[in-house]
């Protein structure tokens, strides 16, 4: 790949590779909250008598949720520790290659603000 446009297409590429691995951070974080949220509502149908509402959140879910919460965090530890070290790798490769080409993380905006100037 030569010529700026082989840059910015290699530039490109990287950055949507780091969005992916950034969200599917975020989707895992995501999943392991709700799956604590529902542990947690599971635990208080368990207690449930009839007469009691069923959809208010009490402050004795509370320690259920935050102790699943826990528990399901440390079985996805793994998972979770190499989509951040995978993310770590992706922002150093993107340095190294914006470094190395001498391309800006900001260049297309700094093109636009140029060619608006009078």
């Amino acid at each position: 790949m030569t010529g700026q446009a082989g840059h910015r297409a290699a530039v490109d590429r990287m950055e949507r590779a780091r969005a992916l691995t950034s969200h599917q951070i975020e989707t895992v974080g995501w999943q392991i909250a709700r799956a604590a949220q529902i542990a947690a509502e599971q635990a208080a149908a368990k207690r449930w008598h009839p007469g009691q509402d069923v959809s208010a959140w009490t402050h004795m879910q509370e320690p259920t949720y935050w102790t699943a919460l826990a528990q399901i965090a440390q079985r996805r530890g793994n998972e979770l520790r190499s989509l951040w070290r995978r993310l770590a790798r992706q922002d150093a490769a993107l340095a190294i290659y914006r470094r190395k080409h001498r391309t800006r993380a900001d260049r297309g905006r700094a093109r636009v603000l140029m060619e608006c100037r009078p």
